[in-house]
C-alpha cells in the first residue's frame, strides 16, 4: 500500500491503464502457483530418503582365505561381473538377478602362477575382457559366452621386465586397450581383433630417469564416445609425485605427457598443467 492507504500502482508498457499490485498478484502469480500445485502431488517437494544397500553377499570361494582387489563391470543386460584375487589366483563370478546371488567363483588364471591386480571391462556385445598381473607380466583373457568359459591367458607385456598395476578399457568398435606400469614407465597395448593379438607395448610416459625419483606408476585409462583414448598416471619425474595425462585421438598419435594437477599442489618446478574445467552438477548426489 502507498502512504495514503491505497494500493501501489504498477504500469506495464502494454497496459492501457496502471494496475494495482494486488491485481498483478491475482492475475499472474496466483495462477502460476495454482498450476504448480495441480501438476505436483506436493507443491513444496522434498528429496527422497537415500536408498539402503542390500545385505552383503559373500561369493568368494573360500571364506577362510584371503580375497582382495575386487573389480566390477555391469553388462547392458544388467548382469554383474566381478573378478578378484584369492590366494594368488584370479576368480570370476556373475550375478544375473541384480546381485541377490552370484555364481560359484570360477578360476580364470593359471593355478601354477601367482596372479594379482585384476581389471575388467565388458564391451557393447557383452564380451568380458579381463587383464591381470601374473608372475610379473600382464596377461589377458576373454569370455565370449557370458563368462561360462575364458580363453587361455596370453602375455601382452615385455616378458623381460616387471609389469604391474594395470587398467583396461574398450571403445565402441570393440577395440581393447590396456595400460600398465613396467620398470618405472607406463606402457600401452591394443587389440583390434577381439583379443586375438595385441600390438607391441608402447612406452607412453618416457620418464627418462630410472629409479625411484623418476618413477611412473598406477595408470588408469578411459575411452570417450568418439574413440579418443585418455591415460593418466602418477609421475615423479619432477622430483615429487604429480599426475600426468596423455591422449590419443581415434586415428591420431599420442600427445606428449602433460602434468594434469595444479603445480601448486605438487612440486614447484616448471611444467605445463592441463586446463581442467568442470561443470556444476545438475542435481545433488546422495
Amino acid at each position: 500500500m502507498n502512504e495514503d492507504g491505497g494500493d501501489r500502482i504498477v504500469k506495464f508498457a502494454s497496459d492501457s491503464a496502471p494496475r494495482p499490485v494486488r491485481s498483478l498478484i491475482a492475475s499472474i502469480i496466483l495462477p502460476l502457483f495454482l498450476y504448480s500445485c495441480a501438476n505436483q502431488t506436493d507443491p513444496f517437494p522434498t528429496f527422497d530418503v537415500p536408498a539402503r544397500f542390500t545385505t552383503p553377499v559373500n561369493f568368494s570361494v573360500t571364506p577362510a582365505t584371503s580375497s582382495r582387489t575386487p573389480r566390477i563391470a555391469v553388462e547392458g543386460s544388467g548382469a554383474i561381473d566381478v573378478v578378484w584375487e584369492e590366494d594368488g589366483e584370479i576368480l570370476f563370478s556373475q550375478s544375473t538377478d541384480g546381485g541377490s546371488s552370484f555364481t560359484i567363483g570360477q578360476l580364470i588364471s593359471d593355478p601354477l602362477t601367482v596372479s594379482t591386480a585384476p581389471a575388467i571391462v565388458v564391451d557393447d556385445a557383452g564380451n568380458i575382457n579381463v587383464a591381470w598381473e601374473e608372475d610379473n607380466v600382464v596377461v589377458f583373457s576373454r569370455s565370449t559366452d557370458a563368462g561360462a568359459n575364458f580363453s587361455v591367458p596370453q602375455n601382452i607385456s615385455n616378458p623381460a621386465k616387471i609389469s604391474n598395476t594395470l587398467g583396461i578399457s574398450v571403445d565402441g568398435a570393440g577395440n581393447i586397450n590396456v595400460v600398465w606400469e613396467e620398470d618405472y614407465d607406463i606402457y600401452f597395448s591394443r587389440s583390434s581383433n577381439g583379443g586375438g593379438t595385441f600390438s607391441s607395448p608402447l612406452n607412453l610416459s618416457n620418464t627418462l630417469v630410472s629409479g625411484p625419483t623418476g618413477f611412473s606408476a598406477t595408470p588408469d585409462i578411459a575411452v570417450n564416445g568418439t574413440g579418443d583414448i585418455h591415460v593418466v598416471w602418477e609421475d615423479g619425474r619432477a622430483g615429487s609425485p604429480d599426475i600426468y595425462h596423455s591422449r590419443r585421438t581415434y586415428y591420431g598419435a599420442w600427445s606428449e605427457p602433460a602434468r594434469a594437477n595444479d603445480p601448486q599442489a605438487g612440486d614447484q618446478t616448471t611444467g605445463t598443467p592441463l586446463n581442467w574445467t568442470f561443470s556444476k552438477p545438475a542435481s545433488p548426489i546422495f
